[in-house]
């Protein structure tokens, strides 16, 4: 893997999945009782952050937004700012994973099955970006390679809240979402199980991502 970009990639017609939790079970997690000190409504007013940002910063892409809360009756706002809006969480699975104690579960159960909805537009490259975290002025689309995936690792694992790929590895990533859930039901984090399925498809590694937030359970400022 390289931590350096020798040539720089250049998107015309990005797509930007950005998955979502906005109204969010009253159960608590594996690793934390709380899991969100912040309520539905500050979650929809994040999220349309991370939307506004996307718009700013990859003024080209379609956005597709797949949310898998309990209910989707309020989010009028959400759905008219994006390109395409995915309700997933009336879908079983889904719905039953995404209250699980062992949240990564959910979000791939989330992606796997909203990811098949997605309208045809051909895209150039892929971003994945979770819910309520924003681009930060640190983010530079022209660092995100051309084949295979970009990341940010941790040692064995990757940052999940922001990644890139190439088109030829959409199949691979949808069916590494699928692959993972024996081992996420089991309590492995999707930050470990994604980087042991993409490893060696992993193009770039970088320092920095551009990604800004808070995390749920505690609210605490996180930088990548």
């Amino acid at each position: 893997m390289r931590e350096q970009l020798k040539d720089a990639a250049s998107f015309n017609h990005p797509l930007v999945i950005i998955s979502s939790v906005i109204q969010f079970a009253d159960r608590p997690l594996s690793y934390s009782a709380v899991r969100s000190v912040f309520s539905p409504e500050e979650r929809e007013s994040q999220t349309l952050n991370t939307i506004e940002s996307v718009r700013n910063k990859v003024p080209a892409a379609t956005i597709v937004l797949i949310e898998a809360g309990i209910n989707e009756d309020f989010l009028h706002r959400l759905r008219k700012e994006v390109d395409q809006y995915i309700y997933v969480g009336d879908r079983f699975p889904v719905r039953y994973v995404a209250n699980w104690r062992h949240k990564s579960l959910g979000e791939a159960m989330a992606l796997y099955t909203g990811t098949a909805k997605i309208h045809s537009c051909e895209p150039d490259y892929y971003f994945k970006l979770s819910g309520r975290y924003f681009l930060n002025n640190n983010f530079h689309a022209s660092v995100f390679g051309e084949r295979g995936f970009t990341v940010k690792t941790y040692g064995e694992q990757i940052s999940t809240r922001l990644y890139g790929f190439s088109p030829d590895q959409f199949h691979f990533w949808r069916t590494t979402l699928r692959a993972s859930a024996k081992h996420l039901i089991l309590g492995k984090s999707i930050e470990q199980v994604m980087y042991k399925k993409i490893k060696y498809r992993i193009s770039f590694d970088l320092k920095e991502i551009g990604l800004s937030g808070l995390v749920a359970p505690d609210g605490n400022a996180i930088e990548e």
